[in-house]
């Protein structure tokens, strides 16, 4: 079965966690959408190279997590780009082929759901001003 999820519109927020460490980076970045409906919602992370993709869907959360001890591994055939504007900043995620999400509970059997290749999320986060 596919689903069709529209995200168009919809709230998004970019958290940055400061790293008290720095051992890599100073900070990780937590970018959070979810979709017009406010059923299903989308978390992408990212600290020094490696990233971290999750979807909660139908009260499940699937992912596939790389961010680790050594920080350099990122998500095989998920692409992403930044674009910086003067008040907004852009996050554009590219499945450039298939990615497998499972759910990982203890006491559960694994499920499994996958992004199919050419499908595109984007986050637009307005900058606040400084004071």
């Amino acid at each position: 079965m596919q689903s069709l999820l529209d995200f168009q519109g919809s709230f998004a927020k970019l958290e940055i966690e400061k790293d008290e460490h720095k051992v890599y980076d100073v900070s990780r970045k937590k970018y959070k959408g979810n979709t017009t409906s406010g059923k299903t919602e989308i978390k992408y992370e990212t600290y020094a190279y490696a990233n971290s993709f999750g979807i909660k869907l139908k009260g499940e959360y699937y992912y596939l997590n790389l961010i680790d001890g050594a920080c350099d591994f990122i998500i095989k055939g998920l692409k992403y780009t930044y674009i910086s504007e003067k008040s907004t900043e852009y996050l554009m995620l590219q499945f450039t082929q298939e990615v497998k999400l499972m759910n990982n509970y203890e006491n559960k059997i694994r499920k499994t759901i996958k992004v199919l290749p050419n499908s595109t999320l984007i986050f637009a986060i307005s900058r606040n001003k400084k004071l």
